[in-house]
């Protein structure tokens, strides 16, 4: 009479009971571990008895039977399938409304009823934390039990749905290769490979993946819950982002059942960085400086670039090879054999450690060769050198310079180029010959004409200017006569800054 005097008095609306996106999609029991609760006067309840009890949970209900240590069997629903209306002694049982949150009755011979929603206390089923129960069911005769906490005896305690296992074989992949935990990639949509499995085989699993740029994995960059999933086991599955932005990246993944369940975190690389991204090309490399041998070739080609880079050199866009710019930037290239006194055009491309290219640096043409009515002449030389450049009559010719910006560090110390001209007996009246800076916002400063005409006579000439940027200036050599044999030298040409 006493049980039907309790069910009297409980009422539960069934439309209550039907709940919409449900995470739960089929049934699945206990963990074969996690799987005690406690109370003070009945001892531990055993979830998944070795004597043949057993629990099955779907997204409606619990039933089947628990083992209490003091007060032996305990029944969670009447026969029949939940939901359970709980108004009469033939529809008791446990409900779930679909998200975990269980209500209802269970039975002990020789406890009585044991609601799982009282006014005090519910019993829950957290989906999001690997199906934990957490919470109190009441006892009308046996006071509280515990889903989740430690026992008297200092024993620790709880009960889980069986989740799923802990995805392994964490992989990742860069540009169709293994890419090393820690490594740095210039790959802006690495693959990320893992094993999926649950304890039940042929269960239905998905993934849940989260990239961040912390640790902590919040906020998360990515953070991507798979759709249907499939049946367990899935090996070698693969998921790839979209591009991702330059930076040091964390990932880890789990895995959920159909139930809703989901397993730890596996995180890649035991929680330290997982890779470095750097997807930004660095800045174009900069060519500031060549160096000539005594007969016109030259023997290396200097510049700027980012700080460690490597740069690659061409010549008319053929590779000629490549240096490393140092902690500041600065780099020479010597080729193993200087380049010819032909003309040369060039240019250089710089490499970051991820392998991102810069753009193609400007091309810097040289003019070496010797052009109409001009010449090499080992005869008539300045001050013992090997060489000099002869004009005949009218012509012309451009030595090129790489120069610093005239501003820093020295602001007050303009560019500052010399050489030695000398002309001969037939050159005549016509103009002298003339040196012009030009470039780099130098327009035209600097001319000078020599003094004198008697061949063997030497005159330095000094032109200076202040660019406005690092780069190559140009220094102009003219002459002016139309005189058969008329001729004019430079040589010994030399640029101070």
């Amino acid at each position: 009479m006493k049980r039907r005097i309790i069910l009297s008095g409980i009422l539960f609306i069934f439309g209550m009971l039907i709940m919409t996106n449900s995470l739960w999609a089929a049934t699945t029991g206990i963990d074969s571990t996690d799987k005690w609760s406690y109370g003070n006067h009945i001892g531990y309840v055993n979830f998944k008895s070795a004597q043949g009890g057993d629990v099955t949970v779907t997204e409606d209900g619990i039933y089947g039977y628990i083992w209490a240590e003091n007060i032996g069997w305990i029944k969670l629903a009447c026969d029949g399938n939940p939901p359970y209306e709980n108004t009469s002694n033939s529809n008791w049982g446990v409900n779930n409304d679909g998200s975990g949150n269980l209500s209802g009755f269970a039975w002990n011979d020789n406890a009585g009823w044991i609601n799982f929603s009282s006014a005090n206390s519910r019993v829950v089923i957290d989906l999001e934390s690997g199906g934990d129960f957490s919470g109190y069911g009441w006892g009308e005769n046996v006071g509280w039990i515990n889903f989740a906490g430690t026992a008297v005896n200092s024993d620790d305690y709880h009960v889980n749905l069986i989740a799923p296992d802990l995805p392994s074989d964490l992989q990742q992949f860069a540009n169709g290769s293994t890419l090393p935990w820690g490594a740095l990639t210039n790959d802006a949509t690495p693959t990320f490979q893992f094993d999926l499995s649950h304890p039940s085989s042929g269960t239905v699993i998905k993934y849940q993946l989260q990239l961040a740029d912390n640790s902590g994995f919040s906020p998360n960059t990515v953070d991507y819950t798979e759709g249907s999933g499939s049946q367990t086991p899935r090996n070698d599955q693969q998921y790839s982002p979209s591009a991702l932005s330059s930076g040091n990246f964390y990932w880890r993944v789990k895995c959920i059942d159909e139930f809703g369940v989901g397993s730890s975190w596996a995180i890649a690389n035991s929680g330290d960085t997982a890779f470095i991204l750097d997807a930004d090309a660095p800045g174009v490399p900069l060519i500031t400086e060549f160096t000539y041998n005594s007969t016109g070739e030259i023997t290396s080609i200097s510049g700027t670039a980012e700080a460690y880079s490597t740069v690659n050199v061409y010549d008319g866009g053929v590779y000629i090879g490549q240096t490393t710019a140092d902690e500041n930037g600065d780099w020479t290239y010597t080729p193993g054999t200087p380049l010819d006194d032909g003309p040369h055009t060039i240019s250089a491309i710089a490499e970051d450690a991820a392998t991102n290219p810069s753009d193609n640096s400007y091309y810097y043409n040289l003019n070496q060769v010797l052009a109409v009515n001009v010449f090499k002449d080992t005869t008539t030389t300045h001050d013992s050198s090997a060489t000099s450049l002869r004009l005949e009559k009218e012509a012309s010719y451009n030595f090129k310079f790489a120069v610093n910006d005239g501003l820093t560090p020295n602001p007050d110390e303009p560019i500052m180029v010399s050489a030695w001209v000398r002309k001969n007996a037939s050159y005549g009246s016509h103009t002298d010959p003339t040196i012009t800076l030009t470039g780099l916002s130098i327009d035209g400063t600097g001319n000078s004409t020599a003094s004198g005409g008697a061949e063997g006579s030497w005159t330095e000439f000094t032109v200076t200017g202040t660019p406005n940027a690092k780069g190559v200036v140009t220094l102009r050599v003219e002459t002016f006569s139309t005189e058969s044999n008329a001729a004019a030298w430079i040589d010994d040409i030399s640029i101070t800054q």
